[in-house]
């Protein structure tokens, strides 16, 4: 077996590359899990912006969105995901004018059930964290049995 494998460095990065894979996938499936047409731009890297109730063919300029539509025309807008657990900006809930209509941490607490964005990018971390510290914790014990 290959010792670099196990170097803390590497393998710090290796955790840091699934939590920032695992966000990214959750992220993408909840936008698109109604269609591959949604409003939706963004990477782990540069953070998020996405709608989860249009297309990205829907009008954006404030001024073509129909007034039934309005209150409807919201987007999502999370910041890059860095790895110090702080956002240099908050994630936010934007109407069709781009105004924050309300405003989130995805590194605080957990927010609940479902797409939530309060926790978001925390949750990940944590899950990863916890596996790999279980898978650790099982490799350790095997390892005192067998010696």
């Amino acid at each position: 077996m290959d010792p670099r494998l196990h170097a803390p460095d590497e393998l710090a990065t290796s955790q840091w590359e699934l939590v920032k894979a695992c966000i990214d996938l959750a992220i993408r499936d909840a936008v698109l899990e109604s269609g591959t047409n949604r409003c939706f731009h963004g990477s782990p890297s540069s953070g998020y912006w996405f709608a989860l109730d249009h297309a990205r063919s829907d009008p954006h300029q404030p001024d073509l969105v129909p007034d039934d539509r309005r209150a409807a025309m919201v987007h999502y807008r999370l910041p890059p995901i860095t790895p110090n657990r702080k956002c240099l900006e908050p994630a936010a809930l934007e109407n069709h004018l781009g105004d924050q209509v309300e405003v989130f941490d995805p590194w605080g607490e957990y927010g609940g059930d479902g797409f939530e964005l309060q926790g978001l990018y925390a949750a990940w971390v944590d899950a990863v964290e916890h596996a790999f510290a279980t898978r650790s914790r099982r490799r350790r014990s095997r390892l005192t049995v067998v010696s």
